[in-house]
């Protein structure tokens, strides 16, 4: 099995690498902030970040490889600066397979890491600077540590807090894995006193009682007081490392770089509760948005799966996030990068149940009583519906192939080009913004779609083609002295056609 999880994670990172390199567009926005700030840090390069940004990753994760990688293209440098997301992602698999390993058996550690990996969302946005990558790693190492390290895990919430401000709504199941402890604690006792027995020699048919007095169908006073303290110890330990770790990442760092102590998580809150209609030319999406679109974060051959794992922990991680995301005005797929791991896991406990009828936790009751049961092979029907799962996920890297790369060509070509001093055009950020085009070059934007483009002032013009299908915009390009020079492709992505002004 071992070998099987370093495959899994070779091939993926091996994929994440080819990805990374091939598709040097960029697909939003934020990867382009978290570029650019690390470049300001780094570089000194002239950016203002958005000031509902906390920039403790950008700085600490993303600027060292920046600072280090001088002396090679941009395009190299943004390369270089996605191998610590790269790396981990392959931390995250591993995770995963603990994780699994931990709350079920070896088969469904194995399928939760190969679902996982081959998963669209985390393996496409790995390839990038995209921020939840980060999150996913400490929400799922979060969740496997907290039963020994309470402390340790509210921390790594706190660092997955600074990472993305949404990624909090995850402490809620966190603390669910602590609060069912009793019920876990029981249900082993339980199988071990059916497997064992009452003690040798003895007659009495009742349950057989424990060292202090009590009896596992009914505990003493005394050890459910003393289970009680545990869970509020437990409790206190993860609230109080997740309070000090969004302290330092958020409410100190804010106050080093935006002067303010939690400035940015302030400004969040106000504009996604308060105002939401910002960037994004898709403001509002109903509530039900994301189960409309289950179908494009997850397989409909999971859907089986995640049915017999209805009443694993992992669902937590599931229900919770699905429900405050749905309430949030504005959705993405993305957002749900660092729910995948436990919608991974979840149909991994699926799997093993349905294909072998075990119980996760396994049921050391169940085997005793059916050896036969306890060794039975998976099910073909669990090996075709994890299958058909992996291929329909893998369908899902189709998304990269319509990054921004001609919008990238462009602006090398832009920057290659001494006439060119100024450049108006239409989503800046797909053109990697001041990355490529530097700080020389004045920047406007058209809009999206183009507007005004009879007033436009500039040296050149960058558009979309498609942009271009309505005839007066071409027709106002030509009559304020533009004519196109240049035509940007790579394969399925928007093609870009750049204008330059006709010399007199």
């Amino acid at each position: 099995m071992r070998k099987a999880l370093a495959a899994i994670i070779a091939v993926s990172a091996a994929a994440q690498l080819w990805l990374a390199w091939r598709y040097y567009g960029f697909l939003t926005g934020d990867d382009v902030e978290v570029l650019s700030e690390a470049f300001r840090r780094a570089r000194g390069l002239a950016y203002t970040p958005w000031d509902i940004r906390n920039l403790f990753v950008p700085d600490v994760v993303v600027a060292p490889v920046v600072f280090l990688s001088r002396g090679v293209s941009t395009r190299t440098m943004i390369f270089l600066a996605s191998l610590p997301f790269i790396a981990l992602s392959s931390l995250t698999i591993w995770l995963v397979y603990r994780l699994a390993l931990r709350w079920c058996d070896e088969r469904a550690a194995i399928v939760a890491a190969l679902l996982f990996a081959m998963h669209w969302i985390p393996l496409s946005f790995g390839s990038t600077v995209y921020p939840r990558t980060l999150a996913a790693a400490c929400v799922v190492a979060a969740a496997l540590i907290v039963d020994r390290w309470p402390f340790a895990a509210g921390a790594l919430i706190g660092v997955a807090f600074a990472d993305r401000f949404s990624e909090i709504v995850f402490l809620a199941p966190v603390l669910a894995v602590i609060l069912s402890r009793r019920s876990d604690v029981a249900r082993s006792a339980e199988s071990r006193r059916t497997v064992e027995g009452p003690p040798a020699g003895s007659n009495d048919p009742r349950p057989f009682r424990d060292s202090i007095g009590g009896s596992f169908d009914r505990p003493s006073a005394l050890r459910l007081r003393l289970r009680r303290l545990r869970r509020l110890r437990m409790t206190g330990l993860l609230l109080a490392g997740c309070a000090v770790s969004i302290i330092l990442t958020v409410g100190i760092y804010d106050w080093i770089t935006w002067g303010t102590p939690f400035a940015s998580a302030i400004k969040f809150a106000h504009l996604t509760l308060v105002a939401p209609d910002f960037a994004s030319r898709v403001k509002y999406q109903a509530p039900w948005w994301y189960l409309a679109n289950i179908v494009r974060w997850c397989s409909p051959a999971l859907l089986p799966l995640l049915w017999y794992a209805r009443r694993s922990r992992a669902i937590w991680f599931i229900v919770i996030p699905l429900i405050v995301f749905s309430a949030i005005k504005h959705k993405e797929l993305r957002y749900l990068q660092v729910m995948i791991p436990f919608l991974c896991i979840a149909a991994a406990i699926g799997f093993t149940r349905l294909g072998a009828r075990a119980s996760c936790p396994p049921d050391l009751a169940g085997a005793e009583r059916d050896p036969q049961r306890a060794g039975r092979p998976r099910s073909q029907v669990a090996v075709a519906l994890v299958a058909i799962s992996i291929v329909w996920d893998l369908h899902g890297l189709r998304l990269l192939t319509r990054k921004s790369q001609p919008s990238v060509m462009a602006a090398q070509w832009i920057a290659s080009n001494p006439a060119i001093h100024s450049i108006a055009a239409s989503q800046l950020w797909s053109y990697g913004d001041k990355l490529y085009l530097g700080d020389k070059i004045a920047m406007s934007d058209v809009g999206t779609p183009p507007e005004k483009l009879s007033e436009v002032n500039a040296d050149a013009v960058g558009l979309y083609e498609t942009d271009l299908d309505v005839p007066s915009r071409t027709e106002a390009l030509r009559a304020n002295g533009y004519a196109p020079v240049r035509t940007f492709r790579d394969g399925p992505a928007r093609p870009v056609v750049l204008f330059m002004k006709r010399q007199p």
